[in-house]
């Protein structure tokens, strides 16, 4: 509804200035206020995606590989755009550890597993190619001319 937007929306904005103002105190205040106007399934969610942007505020990638991580355990069964989505989210953060990238690549891998969609197949051929996965690369490359 109109109303659970705004909320949704002010919650949000507050977790921006979490983030500008570097306050774990802003960040709990969201994340509590969007709980109490919610169902317990996006309370958690927005927690989740939440902590997740606060940390890459605060420059923490082993955090948000550890949340991203939780989410798509959580919340992303089934949703081949969401696991698109954190794949590329997640591969813009720099200096991203192993198991950063191999999260990049199994939600990439996985979003192709729930649709066919040629903007999914090239993201994973893409990222497979920058990590040096050449042999997947080939493999997926074929699958990818078929889509063509």
């Amino acid at each position: 509804t109109d109303v659970e937007q705004r909320i949704q929306n002010a919650c949000a904005a507050t977790v921006k200035k979490a983030i500008a103002f570097e306050s774990t105190d802003l960040l709990e205040e969201a994340i509590e206020k969007y709980g109490q106007q919610t169902n317990k399934k996006a309370a958690g969610k927005f927690e989740l995606e939440s902590r997740i942007y606060f940390a890459r505020g605060m420059k923490q990638s082993g955090e948000v590989v550890t949340l991203v991580k939780k989410l798509n355990k959580s919340y992303l069964k089934g949703e081949a755009g969401e696991k698109f989505r954190w794949s590329k989210r997640l591969n813009s953060i720099e200096n991203l550890d192993a198991n950063g990238i191999d999260l990049v690549i199994q939600l990439a891998r996985e979003a192709t597993e729930l649709a066919e969609n040629k903007s999914y197949w090239q993201h994973y051929y893409k990222i497979l190619v920058e990590y040096g996965r050449t042999k997947e690369a080939e493999e997926v490359k074929v699958l990818l001319d078929a889509l063509k």
